[in-house]
């Protein structure tokens, strides 16, 4: 891959490659500020017994390491992309499959109460997405899942150094 994007063309995919990623992204970051609401799987999540460090991280590290595949692919056809209507329908099977997948991880028991609310704002942001009241604009730069608290995010990155979806998709428990 080259390191600068030099004809015309090839700088309008990488610009249109970090719109469509910072959509995405915007979609489920929202998950950090704010949400509310109603929580329907709030007793299903605590019925089960709790997860470990090395499930927890497999789940999400998968579920990342495919949605960052779909977005590649959906990336890879520009010609789809043309209005922000395009952009939404496109993007909203993989952000939804994320955030269904995120709110399926079973976490362990010190990251369960950040686990649940996150995964609901994660909800809560693609319905947003897909209803349009995103600004795709915002999105650029902006980090999928919100970061993991203290000490339980080194202890997740520790896990997932050693597992080849996080790796792949270059996943960090702690980015902010």
């Amino acid at each position: 891959m080259p390191a600068l994007a030099s004809s015309p063309g090839a700088r309008l995919g990488a610009m249109k490659r970090a719109f469509v990623m910072g959509f995405a992204v915007l979609a489920l970051s929202l998950a950090a500020c704010g949400g509310g609401g109603g929580d329907d799987r709030k007793e299903t999540a605590t019925a089960r017994k709790p997860g470990t460090d090395a499930e927890y991280v497999a789940s999400i590290c998968s579920a990342y390491r495919t949605f960052t595949a779909e977005i590649d692919a959906i990336l890879k056809k520009p010609a789809e992309l043309r209005t922000a209507q395009d952009v939404t329908e496109r993007l909203s099977p993989p952000v939804s499959k994320l955030a269904q997948a995120f709110a399926d991880a079973n976490p362990p028991p010190d990251l369960a109460e950040w686990h649940q609310q996150a995964s609901t704002e994660l909800t809560e942001s693609v319905n947003r997405l897909k209803s349009g009241k995103l600004d795709a604009a915002a999105a650029l730069g902006v980090n999928p899942i919100p970061a993991v608290p203290g000490e339980v995010a080194a202890r997740l990155n520790g896990v997932a150094a050693n597992n080849a979806d996080c790796r792949a998709a270059g996943f960090d428990f702690a980015r902010e």
